[in-house]
């Protein structure tokens, strides 16, 4: 019913094309949006957040698919299977509050960069590990920090650019292809080698992605 009804309350709000095409890719000059952060910085930010974003989805694919079948093979009872992925839901959203309040995060790589390291450390609980409160615990950190790769993403795609649509769309992008490869290449590590090996393979993406961002901002 929810998606059919956008069919119906698309066609009465009609959005006008204000923007030419020739500003497509462009930044927003305006000081008051800038600040101080120079333009080359701002696109820094943006591909490290896309970089970022991806390896938290690439994640997210592997904890949603794969860690019931961990769990159950662990001994955990379905219903304590379903109160851990709820919690790793609802930390995103209390993070997501609590992100939108505060701006200490804008334009700093450190936030980005610890964020995934509590992702590590909560991928690392999930391999050695076989205790549910444990379990809890870990995947309500890695619920954290997903959230704050993505916000931080769709916040570096639409502040202080002009082409925000096509911007918008690559981060959504970022989070169809990790939520494609991470269950496929994480159930296939499964397959080959253990229950354990997704999170294993995860934790070698993260360190990857961290890598290559340090890269990105040290690039003159």
């Amino acid at each position: 019913i929810l998606v059919f009804s956008v069919i119906f309350i698309l066609p009465k709000e009609p959005v006008k094309k204000e923007l030419s095409d020739k500003h497509a890719g462009a930044l927003l000059d305006n000081p008051d949006i800038i600040a101080d952060v120079e333009k080359r910085q701002i696109m820094k930010f943006l591909y490290v957040s896309w970089i970022a974003n991806f390896g938290s989805w690439f994640c997210v694919g592997i904890m949603r698919s794969l860690f019931p079948k961990l769990a159950t093979a662990l001994g955990i009872t379905p219903f304590i299977i379903g109160i851990i992925m709820f919690s790793m839901g609802l930390s995103q959203t209390a993070m997501f509050i609590i992100l939108s309040k505060m701006h200490f995060w804008h334009y700093k790589l450190r936030p980005i960069i610890i964020f995934q390291a509590v992702t590590l450390v909560g991928l690392s609980v999930i391999v050695f590990a076989s205790h549910f409160i444990c379990l809890a615990i870990a995947v309500f950190m890695i619920g954290c920090s997903f959230s704050l790769t993505y916000y931080a993403s769709i916040f570096y795609s639409l502040w202080g650019h002009i082409d925000k649509g096509a911007k918008s769309g690559f981060h959504e992008s970022m989070i169809g292809a990790g939520c494609l490869f991470g269950p496929l290449l994480g159930g296939i590590c499964a397959r080959l080698f253990s229950l354990t090996a997704p999170y294993i393979l995860s934790i070698v993406l993260i360190l990857a992605a961290i890598s290559i961002e340090l890269y990105i901002m040290k690039r003159k």
